[in-house]
């Protein structure tokens, strides 16, 4: 009888550490924004597989390569949700780009400018 305890105990512990290492590898698949965000920025095959908009028209997703001396950027942050608006100084131009995290990933899914707003 204390034999059988001691199987059904051990069981126990083997299938709560089981669980535990689970929940642990779903965390450490969570992706971060700005390892997400340099290969968006320079690899046009990435890009289009994590974008979940469709455009209207071409635009340049080239953020990073943008002149500060003509452009101000302001960044948004959440857990789930990066909203990265670029304004030209001196004028009412500006630009806005969504990045929303589903399942873990990255995705582009929103472009506004105020030309079309």
């Amino acid at each position: 009888m204390m034999r059988v305890f001691l199987i059904f105990g051990l069981c126990f512990l083997l299938y709560q550490c089981r669980t535990e290492n689970k929940q642990v590898n779903v965390k450490n698949t969570e992706e971060i924004f700005q390892t997400f965000f340099s290969r968006f920025d320079e690899d046009t095959v990435f890009q289009k597989s994590r974008i979940r908009y469709n455009f209207k028209k071409k635009i340049d997703l080239s953020v990073s390569k943008i002149d500060t001396s003509l452009f101000r950027i302001s960044i948004l942050n959440s857990d789930s949700v990066i909203v990265k608006t670029t304004y030209r100084k001196d004028t009412t131009y500006w630009i806005k780009f969504t990045f929303k995290k589903d399942s873990g990933k990255w995705y582009f899914y929103n472009y506004v400018d105020s030309y079309n707003d």
